[in-house]
């Protein structure tokens, strides 16, 4: 059965320089939903775990020579023949846009070029286009028309929302297994003590009353003064995160530059206001961490409450930046509901309108991607066809006369957009006025009129926020890590010393210090387990990644430990009907942290 096209639209950049245009088409597919067999393909070097890109048929696959399904979707074409081509690794990395991959075809036509630049660009060895100056030109002119693209970006989006409700069994239950272990390390409420530790509102971003107060924040947009780096960024560009009820979404979030990760002191996620079914854990890893946000509908939710709107945040500290970091979402859960295909629109045979529906000022970015305006009209598509079209476009900017070509993509159910390629000198700030004439027989004439402004480019930008009361706290305990020469130190359970024999311990909070879990990284055991594997030359990243497993396990059940003694102890105090009911003594609490220690150590040893 025939794929059904989402999208076809067609464009005629100039590339100037006395170099002629070139004709572009690009083409998206509806995703297949029929099982094919799988079929021996290259796998993508840069292919995510739980991305969905089988090495089986593809929608795109009819289209494209054999033997290696999948190459060559975006094609440059001289007189209709294919001269050079590009994989899909080209729609991945230079248009960001990774979820179309598998469903886009781009064909180049280069016929409208000058014959200056085909006589470069044109090799008799057949082995392709010359790869120089006029085609890297033609390069960037492709990704500067369809990187901006706003119809791409929404199906990109639309793709992301489909992929996030995905599951595979044994990764989601070895994903919550690592969220339980690393549970600890999120910002929520905690009720320890601890000296401005604690996990009410009392805390660094708030004031002696405990209210939220205005703190400068850095976040990557375009608003607020330009700063240095670091800033946090996610792999969900749109501000607005979309969910559907009983359904899991998760977003990728690092520093910018990436080397600043290692910089990072805490971070946290909280959604404000809290809602019943939504949660939000954070999962921090080697170079990133990874966020899942969660709404499970309560049973009695009606359907006139929806859509929930709440607002997600991301925060997080680095060593020698004053200012938190952070993202924010807006959060809107409703459920699916498909998306009723655009009405026709009454066409005429003469036009008597056309306008613009974009919202103005168009923001303009220099030396960026086009700017894609939005323009109908009431004229039949076929009145602008080629090769002899009854009405044409042209725009003129009035404010700058020496303002670049603007090309116009082809009509379809009287939509189409204006490209505003604007060029790196122009300054920011900058207010430019546009007329759009479309022009018929006769001297016919329709007019619109847009107005832009050149903004700055996205980057890290502070700006002063309003931190509610569910606000980044600290979390209530510090890790304190235990070696041979610190074995004479009375920190084991608050007051004894250490040995070889002790795999770790805590000490309980008090009014000036928090919960303290105490590591002993000359543990004897855990000592003899690293020398051996020294001994058979382990690989070094791979002896920190077991000694880091071990480390955040032990962490994470001297923490439960803690929990239990101090509920035990809360129980006995409440209740007069069970005075057998105690609180584990502390070498009870060394042998249970021991024998964890040593079956961690164990299973270590007997797995990869």
């Amino acid at each position: 059965m025939q794929n059904t096209l989402l999208l076809d639209k067609q464009f005629e950049p100039e590339l100037g320089y006395q170099l002629g245009k070139i004709g572009i088409r690009v083409v998206v597919f509806a995703k297949r939903h029929d099982d094919v067999a799988a079929m021996d393909d290259d796998v993508p070097a840069d292919l995510l775990p739980d991305e969905d890109f089988s090495s089986g048929d593809s929608e795109v696959n009819s289209y494209l020579e054999f033997p290696k399904r999948g190459k060559m979707c975006c094609v440059f074409l001289i007189n209709g023949q294919r001269h050079h081509g590009l994989d899909n690794s080209f729609i991945v990395n230079d248009l960001k846009m990774k979820y179309l991959r598998k469903r886009m075809i781009i064909v180049v036509d280069l016929d409208g070029l000058s014959q200056r630049a085909i006589a470069e660009i044109m090799q008799g060895s057949r082995a392709g286009l010359y790869e120089g100056h006029v085609f890297q030109k033609i390069r960037d002119r492709l990704v500067a028309t369809l990187q901006g693209d706003p119809d791409l970006a929404e199906l990109e989006e639309e793709a992301e929302d489909e992929l996030s409700q995905l599951q595979a069994g044994d990764a989601i239950v070895q994903h919550a297994l690592d969220e339980l272990i690393e549970h600890h390390f999120d910002f929520g409420d905690h009720a320890a003590s601890g000296a401005d530790m604690t996990g009410g509102k009392e805390g660094q971003f708030y004031g002696p009353d405990g209210k939220p107060v205005d703190v400068n924040v850095v976040v990557f947009g375009e608003n607020g003064t330009p700063v240095a780096g670091p800033v946090l960024v996610s792999d969900h560009a749109a501000s607005t995160l979309r969910l559907v009820p009983n359904s899991k979404k998760r977003l990728v979030v690092t520093a910018l530059p990436k080397g600043d990760w290692t910089r990072l002191k805490d971070i946290g996620a909280f959604v404000e206001p809290a809602t019943t079914g939504l949660t939000a854990n954070l999962s921090k890893r080697e170079s990133d961490a990874e966020v899942e946000v969660e709404f499970v509908e309560p049973p009695d939710c009606e359907a006139d409450e929806y859509p929930v709107e709440t607002t997600l945040r991301i925060m997080a500290t680095f060593d020698g930046a004053p200012e938190p970091r952070l993202i924010e979402k807006s959060l809107i859960i409703r459920p699916r509901k498909p998306r009723p295909p655009r009405p026709p629109r009454v066409l005429n045979d003469i036009p008597t309108y056309i306008k613009v529906a974009s919202r103005q000022p168009v923001r303009l970015l220099a030396g960026g991607p086009d700017a894609h305006v939005r323009i109908v009209w009431d004229g039949k598509d076929s009145l602008t066809f080629e090769p002899t079209p009854e009405w044409t476009f042209c725009a003129t900017c009035k404010s700058h006369p020496q303002f670049p070509a603007i090309t116009f993509t082809k009509p379809t159910n009287g939509r189409f957009e204006a490209l505003v390629h604007t060029p790196p000198d122009y300054l920011v700030g900058t207010k430019l006025e546009f007329d759009i004439h479309a022009k018929g027989p006769g001297g016919a004439t329709l007019t619109a009129c847009f107005s832009a402004e050149v903004v700055l480019p996205i980057g890290p930008r502070q700006v002063a926020t309003e931190i509610p009361a569910r606000g980044q706290r600290r979390p209530p305990y510090k890790l304190l890590y235990i070696t041979e020469k610190e074995f004479d130190t009375s920190t084991r359970w608050g007051s004894e010393t250490w040995s070889a024999d002790h795999a770790g311990a805590f000490t309980e909070p008090t009014e000036s210090t928090p919960l303290t879990l105490c590591i002993n990284q000359d543990f004897g055991l855990l000592r003899t387990y690293m020398d051996a594997l020294v001994g058979k030359k382990a690989d070094e990243h791979r002896m920190e990644e077991k000694k880091t497993k071990y480390i955040s396990h032990i962490a994470y059940h001297l923490y439960q430990m803690y929990l239990h003694k101090e509920n035990v102890q809360k129980k006995k105090e409440a209740s007069t009907e069970a005075p057998d009911i105690r609180p584990p003594e502390d070498e009870e609490m060394q042998f249970e942290i021991n024998r964890v220690a040593s079956t961690l150590i164990r299973l270590m040893e007997v797995m990869r």
